[in-house]
């Protein structure tokens, strides 16, 4: 007794320590699951088990997590109805689901609702549990949990095997069938093909019955487990032929059932159906007369059980037994226990067959007990009309749900749709205007070159015109030379060659007359000269001064200094006309770039001859940037396109804040020119 004591302070000190424990360490769900073991483990009697399940609901609310304080709830459900603590387990299990609506949790709601469809399948009430079985199928098909949307179906195969709807139960085994499929689970596939079996046997559709108990055990001897169950499998076999009339092939299963080891120990109600399906056949088979003690001993069985409708059941067979053997009164007796017993238990159709027995076996109450029999018959028929009524507005109301989701579900696919074609039309739409920005940007940018290159073009004409100028110029002077200066020396020489034959005081006179002359042809030839050295100069400066126009332009219309060094010995008259077109277009598109990115204050120009190259230089002061993210842009491409085009080189170099300088060289004269 002490030491019971000590056990259960040490145990009760335990669980206070655990729920601090647990508190302090926020394990919260591990001590609830302590504690739903120890309620359903039932180690100390002395404890009651609702304390164990109140203090783990207790516990439960400090939980912060709805998912994980959901499913808790959920098992604390499932262990107060394990433990028969039935009042708990409605409570929570009502506040599990409705906690799971709030907070749409699929899972769990068809928990909850398995929980009160086995609730309601235990307390014979089926169209509540059939409903809940329907509902929890709904949820656990949603999230594709094809074992427990299997479990569903079967357990609603099984409710309306019951009411005797058939085809429906047909369907639904076939659908669980089809759920455990995905799942491999033979275990649960062997039920539904047993379950099959067992309405097609009532349907009298035998070649059926047959193949799905040939499916069933299939799969049941995949199993480690198989001999705890193939006795039932046996047995329902046995009855398959037995329906049919092949008794001694129905026998044959039910002693198979009979001869398995320890069944009695392990499976008494089992083991006492298969002694009386045994004994019954063997009586219609060949009226054995040894049938008696092993239906007598089946009832016995069955009646320490405290199996009722096997009771009945057993019953009535001993009581037609007895009638076939001409023992009315064992008969009589036999069939008005069973009829007491049916009324008691409420199994009506074992209530339908005694009454058909004592009709026949006592006629002088013959009437009385047909017409409680038509009038029970019809109100079966009624009730089973009415219940599977009941299932079907179940199902359609079910139906109904899915078909409003299948087209919630379209409605929702349509939008996304659309607003993925609107989000495609919206972007196509931007990604036009955005090309057409560029593309007039481009559009821009193509006519002020073709605007730059008509002022280059005037430029060069107007050079042409100079050049011709030029010509005429020289063509002048060159006549002046030819006709005034030549003339005058010719005619000089001609009177100095006169004058030697003259006396030498005429000749003094004239020779300071000639003098004179010669003096003005040397002043006429220097000025010609001066005139010539000018026009040379012009002509060798021309293209500066063509840069230098250009340097001007941007000095007026720019934010920036132009500090240009051009050196004077450059042979302008060397450099072909592609190099000067050239050069003058990258000069105009660096300032150009310079003028609308660099933010400059000054940019210097130097342009110098080394042997036969041109050497450029453009530095500026402004904000710089990152060459290679730059490099490929349309202003740097057209630079280094057109040094490329005159087979010369280009260096740019330029950091953020520090400027930017380019260096270009190119040759005199473009081979490809030529």
């Amino acid at each position: 007794m002490f030491a019971r004591i000590l056990f259960s302070i040490t145990l009760t000190l335990s669980i206070i320590s655990c729920n601090k424990q647990v508190q302090k360490s926020s394990d919260i769900p591990d001590g609830i699951d302590s504690l739903l073991k120890l309620a359903e483990d039932r180690v100390d009697k002395t404890v009651d088990v609702s304390e164990h399940l109140n203090q783990a609901y207790t516990l439960n609310k400090k939980i912060n997590n709805d998912s994980v304080y959901c499913r808790k709830l959920l098992d604390i459900a499932y262990s107060a109805y394990m433990t028969n603590h039935l009042k708990i387990f409605l409570t929570t299990n009502s506040e599990a689901l409705s906690f799971a609506k709030s907070i749409k949790d699929t899972f769990a709601m068809g928990d909850s609702h398995w929980n009160f469809g086995n609730y309601y399948g235990d307390n014979d009430n089926l169209d509540s549990a059939y409903f809940h079985y329907h509902e929890a199928e709904k949820y656990f098909d949603a999230i594709d949990h094809s074992s427990f949307s299997g479990k569903m179906h079967y357990n609603m195969a099984v409710i309306l095997g019951r009411i005797k709807d058939y085809p429906e139960s047909e369907k639904e085994t076939y659908q669980a069938i089809t759920a455990y499929g995905k799942t491999g689970n033979d275990l649960s596939l062997y039920r539904c093909y047993n379950h099959l079996g067992l309405i097609f046997i009532d349907l009298e559709e035998y070649d059926n019955a047959a193949e799905s108990f040939d499916q069933a055990m299939t799969h049941l001897q995949k199993r480690d487990d198989q001999n705890e169950r193939m006795p039932g499998l046996l047995n329902n076999i046995g009855l398959l032929y037995a329906r049919q009339g092949m008794y001694d092939k129905g026998l044959e299963y039910f002693q198979k059932g009979l001869d398995f080891k320890d069944l009695k120990s392990n499976n008494l109600e089992l083991y006492a159906r298969l002694l009386d399906n045994h004994a019954y056949y063997s009586f219609l088979n060949d009226n054995d007369p040894g049938s008696e003690v092993h239906l007598l001993k089946s009832l016995q069985l069955r009646d320490s059980t405290g199996n009722q409708a096997g009771v009945t059941i057993s019953k009535i067979r001993l009581a037609e037994f007895y009638n076939a053997n001409d023992n009315t009164d064992k008969a009589l007796k036999y069939a008005q226990d069973a009829y007491e017993t049916a009324v008691l238990t409420g199994y009506n159709r074992d209530k339908l067959n005694a009454l058909n027995l004592l009709a026949d076996l006592n006629p002088s109450k013959a009437r009385d007990y047909s017409r409680e029999y038509i009038s029970l018959s019809d109100s079966l028929y009624k009730l089973e009309r009415n219940e599977r009524n009941k299932f079907a507005r179940i199902r359609f109301e079910t139906d109904e749900f899915k078909e409003q989701n299948v087209k919630l579900y379209r409605e929702k696919n349509w939008i996304i749709i659309l607003s993925f074609l609107l989000v495609a039309i919206l972007m196509l739409i931007h990604f036009l205007r955005l090309q057409k920005s560029k593309n007039k940007e481009l559009q821009l940018v193509n006519e002020q070159k073709l605007a730059n290159e008509k002022i280059y073009e005037l430029l060069l004409k107007q050079q042409s015109e100079h050049e011709e100028g030029k010509i005429e110029e020289r063509n002048r002077i060159s006549r002046e030379l030819h006709d005034g200066i030549l003339g005058k020396l010719f005619g000089l020489r001609m009177r100095l060659g006169f004058a030697a034959y003259e006396n030498k005081t005429d000749l003094q006179e004239k020779s300071k007359e000639y003098i004179t002359e010669i003096q003005e042809v040397e002043t006429e030839i220097r000025n010609i000269s001066h005139e010539l050295n000018m026009n040379t100069f012009l002509g060798n400066r021309n293209f500066t001064l063509v840069l230098q126009h250009l340097f001007e332009t941007y000095r007026l219309n720019g934010a920036f200094k132009i500090e240009a060094d051009l050196k004077e010995d450059i042979e302008w008259n060397r450099v072909s006309e592609k190099i000067k077109v050239n050069l003058y277009r990258i000069l105009q598109e660096s300032l150009q770039n310079i003028s609308k990115h660099a933010e400059a204050k000054v940019v210097v120009i130097s342009l110098s001859q080394n042997g036969d190259q041109l050497e450029a230089s453009i530095e500026d002061n402004g904000r710089g940037f990152v060459i290679s993210k730059k490099s490929k842009g349309i202003g740097i491409k057209n630079l280094r396109d057109r040094v490329a085009n005159c087979n010369g080189h280009i260096e740019i170099a330029s950091k953020v804040n520090e400027g930017t300088k380019i260096e270009i060289t190119l040759p005199l004269n473009d081979e490809d020119e030529n």
